[in-house]
């Protein structure tokens, strides 16, 4: 095996005992590094603004404080638009979870009885409609005497199943409570907690804004300097993987955020049209979660369903297929016009790897996990093509064939013996 081959060996074990040591390190300073995870993105995400904006002859530092105050004011409009809307349903989701439409209760006895007034209706249905809970609950005991009916050898009693519940309540609080002195430390750990939830928050609404604009300033400068580290003869194949790097990154947050919001909008309003319970509501959290590949029709699209069937009181055909048509429609707008618009094949990673690698990591490192998945997968896949890819090839088939010597005039071969 030749020199070089070994040289490169050691370049792929160090880049790679690297990318592990920092994955370690972010991991153990999560609460440095997720403020700087999510500049990097919007860096990636603003930086053709600013680039725009360049080129009406304004200086990179006015450019972007310029785009901050357009963002600001986008932001502030969007948010007076939907932010209102979307925290009456998150009320009405609240109320009618756990307490159902509220009423003047005359006769003070707890239920709701024909003819008390009701004090809101929620669902517009003139009607009083009790907690998902207690329907929940109800539907419970109908499924429960029902199996008792048909299976009589193998009828479940609501006490002893109440009793089994109970006693294994009781288990786990007596196992995880470990007394009173427990419940008082639990008590203050809940405040410092809070604080601390508190502090967190302050510290990426003023972090972010500095971490972007740092990295939007030194965004340009970023490649030249790491090439200008990099030794002369492996800096064209360096500068090939850096744009590589840098056209996958930017493809992704760009097209991903993008698609994220176009799918919410598309969602929110056919959700709103087939008379999806919150429908404004659950379009922001689909497109949020959209973020992550597939990420919307796994947690929000199923949610949607169980609210709009316990909203209408059972199994109504036009409002459950109008909720699934509104997430097909959007997947649809996504797979057939936004894809092929924004992402093209800059990424390279199929949506089902990249989902593995977002749930590994979060499973592994939690919310700092989700957000280094990206960076860390298209980077580590790119690299391993560039430097760990040819090895394999040249452990597999051998190393290249020489270059055959240029062709010259035959050898005449040794002269007559002179006698």
């Amino acid at each position: 095996m030749t020199t070089m081959s070994n040289v490169a060996r050691w370049k792929v074990a160090v880049v790679l005992a690297l990318l592990g040591a920092l994955l370690v390190l972010g991991f153990a300073l999560r609460a440095v590094f997720i403020p700087i995870l999510i500049a990097f993105a919007l860096a990636y995400l603003l930086n053709p603004a600013v680039k725009g904006l360049e080129r009406l002859r304004l200086g990179r530092t006015a450019a972007i404080l310029t785009l901050f105050a357009a963002v600001l004011l986008a932001v502030s409009g969007v948010a007076a638009l939907i932010v209102p809307p979307a925290t009456v349903e998150l009320r009405n989701l609240y109320v009618m979870t756990f307490k159902g439409e509220p009423y003047a209760d005359l006769n003070n006895n707890g239920t709701y009885d024909p003819g008390e007034k009701l004090l809101e209706d929620i669902n517009g249905n003139g009607l009083h409609d009790r907690s998902y809970l207690d329907r929940g609950a109800g539907w419970s005991r109908r499924a429960l005497r029902a199996w008792n009916e048909r299976h009589p050898d193998q009828a479940i009693r609501p006490e002893a199943l109440l009793a089994k519940l109970r006693e294994a309540a009781e288990g786990n609080l007596s196992r995880i409570t470990g007394g009173v002195a427990w419940a008082t430390d639990r008590v203050f750990g809940l405040v410092a907690s809070g604080m601390s939830g508190l502090l967190t928050i302050l510290s990426f609404v003023l972090l972010v804004p500095l971490y972007l604009f740092g990295f939007l300033k030194i965004y340009d400068r970023v490649r030249p300097a790491a090439l200008h580290l990099c030794p002369a003869h492996e800096r064209d194949r360096f500068d090939l993987v850096l744009r590589r790097i840098d056209a996958a990154l930017a493809g992704f947050f760009r097209g991903q955020v993008t698609c994220s919001l176009c799918k919410g909008a598309v969602t929110a309003i056919g959700f709103t049209i087939a008379g999806t319970p919150y429908g404004l509501l659950l379009g922001l959290l689909y497109g949020v979660f959209s973020i992550v590949p597939y990420g919307g029709a796994l947690f929000i699209f199923p949610l949607a369903e169980v609210l709009t069937v316990i909203d209408a009181g059972g199994l109504v055909p036009g409002r459950v297929l109008g909720t699934a048509a509104a997430v097909v429609s959007a997947e649809l707008v996504e797979g057939t016009l936004l894809v092929p618009l924004i992402f093209g094949k800059e990424t390279g990673l199929h949506p089902l790897v990249l989902l593995v690698c977002v749930y590994v990591l979060g499973q592994l490192y939690g919310v700092f996990g989700v957000l280094a998945a990206v960076p860390i997968t298209v980077v580590g896949k790119i690299l391993i093509e560039a430097y760990l890819v040819p090895i394999v090839h040249e452990v597999t088939d051998g190393p290249a064939p020489p270059p055959a010597a240029a062709a010259g005039p035959p050898d005449p071969g040794p002269g007559p013996t002179p006698s």
